[in-house]
């Protein structure tokens, strides 16, 4: 059943003696809806109890017609016309109530002769966000396009404190390899400090979360964001090693076995005169006797799986 044929029975029951209070109370409506209704079905009958339109009979701030119609007009014309343009043009033909831009834009998707789009975000709605302290947070890129007088392109290595937007790297390699990232990395921290956190892309040189690549051609041995490594005591010699598929490694001359469960990974090495400790990140995986003299080996990154960090 309508909403006016609803409206038509609680009028018949209203006309036929049941009171007012109870009709609206099976209908669910105020007393006075009631009441209406009865008044509207007496002046019009039917057509009475119909929705009417609740627009507004007059709209005092609503652009003239005549405006309205040359700005159609204007806009027929000159199809490259914007709001901007026709509101210009306006001015120039003398308008005395001259519409805004805006005005002039709903006229135009009023009367279909263009098509409303996203509105272009204003310079306040965006966000800037950024960390609340310098040494919080790096930001590290590779960017190209650095011509030489041979031809060849050169590559980037950038970083950014992200508060303070001081570059903290920016070093130009021939080849943006994890080597030469790693490089430039780590005169970064030598000459300005740790930072809390190292914000890049998916490139592979900062990770291996796509490809797996080959040695010394993306970033190995990261660590989660935090403190430095503690420096050793005097006396004292720390190395970087990768363990190996079977899970040892060799240091000094000796052999030091952790189990399948660490291969692959970075271990940090910290060897004294009657001892060798093992690290994974800050926490102490074993300590074995160290049965060997001889010095630790110095290799680069990629040779034999072992590199020395100090």
């Amino acid at each position: 059943m309508s909403v006016v044929e609803q409206r038509y029975h609680a009028v018949m029951e209203v006309a036929a003696g049941v009171p007012v209070t109870q009709v609206a109370a099976r209908y669910g409506v105020p007393r006075q809806s009631v009441h209406f209704w009865v008044r509207k079905y007496k002046q019009s009958g039917l057509p009475g109890l119909t929705d009417r339109s609740h627009r507004p009979d007059s709209c005092p701030h609503r652009t003239a017609p005549e405006v309205e119609a040359l700005v159609c007009e204007l806009r027929r014309r000159h199809p490259g016309w914007g709001p901007r343009r026709l509101v210009h043009e306006l001015g120039r033909r003398g308008t005395t109530s001259l519409p805004s831009r805006a005005t002039v834009y709903r006229v135009l998707v009023r009367n279909g002769l263009i098509e409303p789009g996203v509105r272009k975000r204003r310079r306040s709605d965006y966000r800037r966000w950024e960390r609340l302290e310098a040494m919080d947070l790096w930001q590290m890129d590779i960017v190209g396009g650095i011509l030489l007088a041979n031809g060849s392109e050169c590559k980037m290595v950038t970083g950014i404190d992200d508060h303070s937007r001081f570059m903290v790297i920016a070093k130009v390699v021939e080849r943006a390899t994890a080597r030469a990232v790693c490089l430039a990395f780590g005169e970064a921290l030598v000459r300005f400090g740790v930072p809390g956190e190292v914000l890049t892309d998916n490139g592979k040189q900062f990770t291996a979360r796509f490809s797996p690549g080959r040695p010394g051609e993306r970033l190995q041995g990261g660590r989660p964001a935090g403190p430095p490594p503690l420096l050793p005591p005097p006396g004292q010699q720390i190395a970087e090693r990768t363990v190996s598929s079977v899970g040892g490694f060799m240091v000094a001359g000796q052999r030091v076995q952790l189990g399948r469960g660490y291969a692959h990974q970075v271990v940090t090495v910290h060897l004294d005169e009657t001892s060798i400790r093992v690290f994974h990140s800050q926490d102490l995986i074993t300590t074995v006797p160290r049965v060997t003299r001889k010095e630790v080996v110095v290799r680069k990154s990629g040779e034999h799986n072992r590199r020395k960090i100090v």
